[in-house]
């Protein structure tokens, strides 16, 4: 098991690629039509498993929990969570880190791979790709565009769409915004 009490520090980002979207959003796409009978909410531990992956909540260090949700260890094909999280945040995090499995894996198998900080001023477009392209697959996974435009003819309100995907309401807002700009 990953050594989560060892002092970590934050890595130095690559910033000389934007984030690709698209391949985000096919990937996730590909992953619900495959593993999610084009079904909601999307329960990102049945994918995970699907995928290989373990998934452990773990509690980290006061330090660590604050700056790392979870994180993949890929040498040991296991997702691991902050067990403090609420479950939205769980489930999204979850998502997230399949994401970097999916998008990323020959990256997370380099010596270069380390756990993202969160930094309190990353605004979407301060954020490394990876952790951009990761969230967007995570979103795209739980809140299939698609999917959402047919549930917005019935139901608009963000807490209600929120309860029926399992998200957060700001994970709605964001992928109404999708849905609305692509009318």
């Amino acid at each position: 098991m990953a050594n989560f009490n060892q002092e970590l520090q934050p890595p130095i980002y690559d910033r000389s690629r934007s984030a690709n979207f698209e391949r985000a959003k096919k990937a996730a796409a590909s992953i619900f039509s495959q593993y999610c009978d084009n079904c909601v909410p999307v329960d990102p531990l049945k994918v995970a498993r699907l995928l290989g992956l373990g998934v452990q909540f773990t509690q980290f260090r006061s330090e660590i929990s604050q700056n790392i949700l979870g994180l993949l260890e890929i040498g040991q094909n296991t997702i691991y969570v902050n067990s403090e999280l609420p479950t939205n945040r769980a489930t999204f995090t979850i998502a997230h880190e399949i994401g970097h499995f999916v998008l990323h894996r020959p990256w997370a198998e380099s010596q270069q791979y380390d756990a993202f900080w969160r930094s309190p001023n990353w605004a979407r477009g301060n954020k490394p790709p990876e952790e951009q392209e990761a969230d967007c697959f995570a979103s795209n996974l739980l809140v299939p565009r698609h999917i959402l435009k047919n549930f917005m003819q019935m139901e608009d309100d963000d807490r209600a769409l929120a309860q029926a995907f399992c998200v957060s309401e700001d994970v709605i807002f964001y992928a109404k915004q999708d849905v609305i700009w692509w009318r």
